[in-house]
């Protein structure tokens, strides 16, 4: 007796199955992977319609509905979804595998990184990765979502705070200084005025995980209401705002380097104080992986050299 998912009932009688073709496998990986018909066929190298194809195969094989639809967005049935659990763990078994075993094939590395940490990081360094794993192709999202929904579709998520749900290993990149910053001909007049008055005086630029007023209390104390003049989800934008003069933007100092190093960015107040991690992470299920394990352990690494390089940008800083 076997059970029909979509149909919710039992069923008698059936010759047995055999394992579907490896091509309908793969396509279905790559379309529920993507939830997208023509990111799906750029990835295999095929048409759209040979995807179609082998997917009715393998529906016709299995007696299931597999999706409810693939256009215009791709949406897996209730069925897809059990089986793609299944079919995933499977498709990427191999190709670890694969990796492991031949000098030439390839293997995919899914990341999912905020657009500062993208643009400001780890954009400027991934040259050094792609040189020393020249095998291992980076797909890299650039997103804000919850780490628990991102590690559902990437196998590596980078994010600032500590977020990581069940069964995740959350590795710490490092923790984070929060500076005021703004531009040098600006910060060359707050280095010596008083907090309080300084922060009543100019406009304030914020990233939300960046709070002006949670700074305030930990630095100078009481309870802090002040309304920023910019508040943004993209740190890039809160930065570049100030270095054009806006106002003053909080920030975390490591990550926002580049701008000190280009001089575009100054410290406007020496008070500093400390903020969060930013943290990679994995499901334990993945820390065996070649490319997550090469992917973190380059990114150990490249923080640690880096540490010294920003050491010097900072001692450097007003």
């Amino acid at each position: 007796m076997s059970f029909d998912i979509e149909r919710g009932g039992p069923h008698h009688n059936r010759a047995p199955r055999v394992l579907p073709p490896l091509h309908a496998l793969i396509a279905f990986d790559a379309i529920a992977r993507h939830r997208n018909m023509a990111y799906a066929a750029r990835e295999l190298g095929v048409t759209r319609s040979a995807l179609t194809h082998s997917i009715g195969i393998l529906e016709r094989q299995l007696q299931v509905r597999l999706f409810l639809r693939t256009a215009p967005v791709v949406e897996l049935s209730t069925a897809g979804k059990y089986y793609h659990d299944a079919v995933h763990l499977f498709a990427r078994s191999a190709g670890d595998a694969l990796f492991r075993l031949s000098s030439v094939s390839r293997v995919p590395l899914r990341l999912s990184v905020t657009p500062g940490f993208a643009r400001l990081w780890l954009g400027p360094r991934l040259q050094s990765f792609v040189q020393r794993h020249p095998r291992v192709d980076l797909n890299l999202t650039v997103a804000d979502t919850p780490v628990e929904a991102e590690l559902q579709q990437s196998d590596i998520v980078i994010r600032y705070g500590r977020l990581a749900p069940h069964a995740t290993l959350a590795m710490p990149l490092w923790r984070e200084t929060l500076v005021a910053v703004s531009h040098p001909a600006l910060a060359a007049t707050t280095q010596q005025m008083d907090l309080g008055k300084l922060v009543r005086t100019y406009a304030l630029l914020e990233h939300p995980q960046f709070s002006w007023n949670d700074w305030l209390t930990s630095a100078h104390g009481g309870q802090w209401t002040l309304q920023p003049t910019l508040v943004c989800r993209d740190i890039v934008m809160v930065l570049e705002a100030a270095a054009a003069g806006t106002g003053l933007a909080l920030a975390p100092r490591r990550m926002m380097q580049p701008y000190l190093q280009q001089s575009r960015l100054s410290i406007a107040h020496p008070v500093e104080r400390p903020g969060d991690y930013f943290y990679a992470y994995a499901l334990e299920s993945n820390m065996t992986r070649p490319p997550v394990t090469a992917f973190l352990a380059w990114m150990s690494n490249e923080v640690h050299e880096s540490a010294q390089a920003d050491l010097g940008v900072f001692q450097g800083a007003p």
